[in-house]
């Protein structure tokens, strides 16, 4: 354990430029005596942080003998919480992970775990303690996960505009982010400070808490202009797409329904470019344990800051996903597990995962991030009014890619008169 948290600190330094940046540039002549004299009193500064850090906020027997296949208590101390009892405490249960400049930054986005596992509220709160049990979990990799202890205060949303870089997920601990941060009423990427179009990532987050007792599951839908990368309820991607211009809204359907449990909270993550969401909606909802309709009930909360966290190690009682050539699985519902990411070459539809994109006498189009669909799915926006002439027509786009292959397609409303043809490819 020593051995790896060092490795750990030292690739902290590195990777952060804590020394490289405050050191080396000032001082070209920086001898070698002097830069292991220097990194061996931060290794211990670092190690010390770390041991306190592990043995303060928190406790119980989810820190002590952690065992995730049988409830665990959990306790704060309210007294190092500020606002008390005025404020909503959750516990975040992620996959190893920080969460720097209101944002989550994860180890490892390519773990067979879900990046955000659970989240589940502090409900017995008096002037001395916060406390929480938490149940039984599946988890299916041996590693850290890590406990966020976060707090909610009223129903804004929290905008994270990034100016110097492209993010189609949550970001990851080691990436440098020239980042500003608002809180706003609306999810609008236009509320940042100066040009929106200099900010290349918005990622936005509230939570939603579901005020039934019972679990239901939901068709959703989402209006809104501007390119949508990702759209994670908790851990799981439901939606990619963007608006076909700039400035017309679009109203589209996730990939697939949406599960509210019973009296949890979800944690709603935007992420995009040039993103304005004027709504999004619940319907045709279900409760999981029959088919009888129910109306969706849920209030939203503001995320206002985590005040610590810990990480805690699983190495038992782990589980099997059993679905064929999946790499990332997820508990749905109760006993009912399914698949999130596929392995190379493989693409997900319906929760298995298949070599093409072609059912039978069905065929559903590749996405961004290997999901077999029903629909194209855009990838970018008219930016301007296309102009005509008699041999020629010109538009602005915007393309919004990793790098993938992208058919432009130039559609018009009526029959042209020189053809039947409704389309033009690029």
């Amino acid at each position: 354990m020593l051995g790896q948290l060092i490795k750990e600190i030292v690739e902290l330094i590195f990777k952060r430029n804590l020394i490289y940046n405050n050191l080396v540039n000032r001082d070209k002549q920086l001898s070698c005596n002097k830069f292991m004299k220097f990194l061996f009193c931060n290794l211990l500064v670092l190690l010390f942080v770390s041991l306190i850090h592990t043995s303060g906020l928190a406790t119980g027997t989810a820190l002590s003998s952690p065992n995730i296949s049988i409830a665990q208590s959990l306790i704060l101390n309210a007294n190092s919480i500020a606002g008390g009892e005025t404020n909503r405490i959750f516990l975040v249960i992620t996959e190893r992970s920080q969460y720097n400049n209101n944002t989550f930054m994860f180890y490892n986005l390519s773990s067979p775990n879900p990046p955000i596992l659970d989240i589940l509220e502090f409900t017995s709160i008096n002037a001395t303690t916060i406390t929480l049990n938490i149940p039984p979990m599946k988890v299916y990799t041996q590693g850290n996960l890590t406990y966020h202890y976060l707090i909610s205060r009223g129903n804004f949303w929290k905008i994270v505009g990034i100016k110097n870089r492209i993010l189609y997920d949550f970001p990851t601990w080691d990436q440098p982010l020239d980042i500003t941060i608002i809180e706003s009423s609306s999810l609008d990427m236009s509320a940042l400070p100066g040009n929106a179009k200099d900010y290349k990532t918005m990622i936005a987050s509230r939570l939603l808490y579901n005020n039934r007792p019972e679990s239901y599951f939901c068709n959703f839908q989402v209006t809104f202009v501007g390119v949508l990368r990702a759209l994670y309820f908790n851990g799981v991607n439901v939606l990619t797409s963007a608006s076909i211009t700039s400035s017309s809204f679009r109203t589209v359907s996730a990939f697939d329904t949406v599960v509210f449990p019973g009296q949890k909270v979800i944690m709603l993550t935007f992420i995009g470019y040039m993103l304005n969401v004027s709504s999004y909606s619940f319907t045709n909802c279900q409760y999981t344990n029959s088919s009888r309709p129910v109306t969706p009930s849920y209030t939203t909360l503001g995320i206002w800051d985590t005040i610590d966290h810990d990480n805690v190690v699983i190495s038992s009682h782990l589980q099997s996903c059993t679905k064929s050539n999946c790499i990332q699985c997820y508990e749905k519902y109760p006993e009912s597990v399914v698949c999130l990411k596929c392995a190379s070459g493989y693409y997900l539809y319906q929760s298995s995962c298949i070599a093409m994109c072609n059912q039978g006498s069905s065929y559903y189009y590749y996405t961004v991030n290997d999901y077999c669909h029903s629909a194209v799915i855009n990838r970018g926006f008219r930016c301007a009014t296309t102009t005509c002439t008699n041999t020629s027509f010109g538009f602005n786009l915007h393309v919004d890619s990793m790098g993938d292959d992208v058919i432009l397609a130039h559609y018009t409303v009526r029959n042209p008169i020189f053809g039947n043809h409704s389309a033009t490819f690029f």
